[in-house]
């Protein structure tokens, strides 16, 4: 999405929030211009402050503060003016919009009334994106009459977002369940940062956390979309793919913690043929470097799983063709904030969960962290247990 487009709609938002408070503000002190000059600049303020965390070039503390408050004001604000709006349109509903007496303590409640609910929301929100749940598949391949047979259980994980509002608290409750799991290998499809290195708390400690991810062959993972350092504005990045690279300190970093990443080759762990794929959208490089499906599968062999490991869920038609077995993907974060979950679900054949597409098991996962604003409603976070037989 152009960046002009995301500024255009971030505006848009913004000034219907603040008219919309404006209003009340007016009803609750009529014939006052002094509150709503308050209101309405206190309101400007809180919408640059996103923009300034976007355009503030000097790395640090500064700059990492700005982004954190951002991201909450973010969540706060999308949800305060989605209530703003459901509540506007109920009024024009009931016809409240046509009387012109609305009370000061009318108008007072109904402000609250959506502030205090957006609070809650938030609340919610953020406790639901903190706690990380255990989701469990199954997958029998036996069907597919392999030479040699067999049984491994594989974790999958996918889009830790390690950036300004990652909690390490929740990283290693995550590992610690991992852990518990008894696992064969962990794979990570991508996005294992959010489009920052130098927003990380404590990058030694999350990459030590990482690296104490117990299983029997291994972590394998493959890069994502926001694996590469770029300005993002409610989520969204505001540069080209062109212009997005991964930093040195990226790759440094996965290294520490254990992963072996998997560009555009495989490698075969306890008679699974694992392909990792580059990420669709930006390579990391700048430069659209990614094999296609057929390429990126040619060498593999029809006597073993040919499992692919992606981040975007897509192209699931071209990997059965191709050969593969089983998809593993991430990405969606299943909307992440309600009804986030029905959009991506019109968007990709599999926006979460277990699904047969194409004649080929895929298994894509909402993730563990989040990107904007540091909350989920709707949604959880997870890792995905799954159990194949082949």
């Amino acid at each position: 999405m152009s960046a002009w487009i995301i500024y255009l709609l971030y505006a848009i938002l913004n000034i219907y929030v603040i008219f919309q408070i404006l209003y009340w503000v007016s009803k609750i002190r009529p014939g006052r211009t002094g509150p709503k000059i308050i209101a309405g600049v206190f309101m400007i303020i809180m919408s640059i402050i996103p923009v300034l965390a976007v355009v503030w070039k000097q790395e640090g503390l500064f700059k990492n503060h700005l982004q954190t408050f951002a991201n909450i004001w973010l969540g706060f604000f999308l949800i305060f003016g989605a209530v703003l709006f459901i509540f506007h349109m109920c009024r024009l509903i009931v016809g409240r919009h046509s009387r012109k007496d609305v009370s000061p303590k009318r108008a007072a409640l109904s402000l609250c009334i959506c502030a205090a609910i957006s609070i809650c929301l938030n609340g919610f929100g953020t406790n639901t994106a903190q706690h990380v749940t255990v989701n469990n598949f199954s997958v029998d391949l036996t069907d597919k009459n392999f030479p040699a047979h067999g049984s491994v259980r594989i974790v999958l994980i996918a889009d830790l977002h390690l950036g300004v509002n990652s909690s390490i608290t929740q990283l290693q409750d995550m590992v610690d369940l991992i852990n518990d799991q008894d696992a064969d290998m962990v794979l990570v499809a991508g996005d294992i940062f959010n489009s920052t290195y130098d927003g990380l708390k404590d990058p030694d400690r999350q990459a030590e956390i990482l690296a104490s991810m117990k299983s029997k062959y291994g972590t394998y993972g493959v890069y994502g979309n926001h694996d590469v350092v770029e300005p993002l504005l409610c989520g969204f990045a505001l540069t080209p793919p062109s212009e997005a690279y991964r930093s040195a300190d990226m790759v440094a970093f996965t290294k520490k913690a254990g992963f072996t990443m998997l560009e555009d080759n495989s490698v075969t762990v306890d008679g699974l043929q694992i392909i990792g794929r580059k990420d669709r959208e930006k390579t990391g490089d700048g430069l659209n470097t990614r094999e296609s499906t057929s390429d990126a599968l040619a060498s593999a062999s029809s006597d073993k799983p040919v499992i692919v490991l992606q981040h975007e869920p897509k192209d699931f038609e071209d990997m059965s063709k191709a050969g593969a077995d089983l998809a593993l993907c991430g990405h969606t974060h299943d909307g992440q904030i309600f009804p986030g979950n029905i959009l991506v679900s019109l968007m990709y054949e599999n926006s979460c969960g277990q699904k047969t597409v194409s004649g080929m098991e895929t298994i894509v996962t909402s993730g563990v962290g989040y990107y904007g604003p540091p909350l989920r409603l709707g949604t959880k976070s997870e890792i995905a247990v799954i159990d194949l037989t082949y």
